[in-house]
């Protein structure tokens, strides 16, 4: 599969050229000296937006997001860089994972909390998943890529563990819907835990990985699901933010997710 992915990609690349996104130069969607230009974003609370050291989870929006933590390189509101992850994306183009990796592997290097979980034997590095369908069409998954070229670039012991999480049903896209409220409810009991992974989850540290967080919907059902079978810690690691703050506006209390096994 992974054979047949780079000589469609090749193939398309010598029909159809690629430029840089940022600069026009043609060779590669990004090329290197646009990349190491792109600036990285503060640290802050990813519900509600607050400054806050390291990524960490304030005490109001711990109760929804369900993470210790959360950090992302990049803003999706950069125009360049929406395009760039929708071609990434959708295109599909798996060779734009590398620049990508390179941007979190930076931000991940001025996180001592999250480099440290990282340098740990007993942490788990966990995308999330797509539907079997969704995968099949795009031929990867870009979480899954992003989470292993990083571990590489890093030479983290942590092991990837793409089967520890499983999406259950199918899904309309989340991408075009903004209310936070539609998107918390369209992922409860869509994503669960294949049994034989349950006790390898217990008492780990888990890093999440996702492409963009946007409401934080998704992330928080599966660190839910994740807190519920034992997990130690759970930080959610992804490559960009997009709108966030209004989404933790929902009470405290809101169920997200069935802590399901299957």
């Amino acid at each position: 599969m992974n054979l047949l992915r780079k000589l469609k990609e090749i193939s398309l690349s010598a029909l159809f050229p690629v430029s840089c996104a940022s600069c026009g130069i043609e060779g590669e969607h990004l090329c290197a000296q646009c990349r190491d230009q792109i600036p990285l974003i503060p640290f802050s609370c990813a519900g509600c937006g607050a400054v806050s050291p390291l990524g960490i989870t304030c005490k109001k929006c711990f109760p929804v997001l369900n993470a210790s933590g959360a950090i992302a390189a990049v803003s999706y509101s950069s125009q360049t860089i929406q395009a760039l992850i929708r071609t990434w994306k959708y295109s599909p183009a798996p060779s734009l994972t590398t620049p990508f990796a390179r941007l979190l592997v930076r931000q991940i290097r001025r996180n001592s909390a999250v480099s440290q979980i990282l340098s740990r034997k007993d942490t788990l590095v966990i995308p999330i998943p797509l539907s079997s369908r969704k995968k099949r069409m795009r031929g990867f998954n870009p979480p899954e890529d992003l989470a292993k070229r990083t571990l590489a670039m890093l030479g983290s012991p942590a092991p990837l563990a793409a089967g520890c999480l499983a999406k259950t049903r199918n899904t309309p896209s989340l991408a075009k819907i903004q209310s936070p409220q539609i998107r918390f409810q369209m992922v409860q009991r869509v994503y669960g835990i294949p049994r034989p992974f349950l006790s390898s989850i217990y008492n780990k540290h888990i890093i999440l990985v996702d492409d963009v967080i946007t409401s934080g919907a998704t992330c928080s059902a599966c660190a839910s699901l994740l807190r519920a079978a034992g997990a130690r810690s759970v930080w959610l690691v992804a490559l960009a933010y997009g709108w966030r703050s209004y989404s933790f506006k929902l009470r405290a209390n809101t169920s997200l997710a069935d802590s399901s096994s299957f």
